[in-house]
């Protein structure tokens, strides 16, 4: 595995993705936008511009995964993502 980066509040920040993972978005200056790794990982190396909405329905089309993942729920996204006034 070809991996560099590093850990910064339980998010892995990586410059180089393990030479088994599926890479899924680039640019021309960096080749290492996204990737999946494995059964359970995905990294990602950029902001995500979504909406409300676009979350929620990630929310909802995910939940299974949401709901088997510790001390992780639904609600608590919802929380953490709400636009502040």
């Amino acid at each position: 595995m070809i991996f560099f980066g590093f850990i910064r509040k339980n998010i892995i920040v990586a410059y180089y993705w393990p030479v088994d993972a599926t890479l899924l978005a680039l640019i021309s200056k960096y080749q290492n936008q996204a990737f999946t790794w494995e059964k359970n990982s995905l990294a990602l190396q950029f902001h995500p511009e979504v909406t409300i909405r676009e979350l929620e329905r990630l929310f909802i089309g995910h939940g299974l995964e949401i709901s088997v993942t510790s001390d992780v729920t639904v609600t608590k996204l919802r929380q953490n993502t709400a636009t502040k006034p």
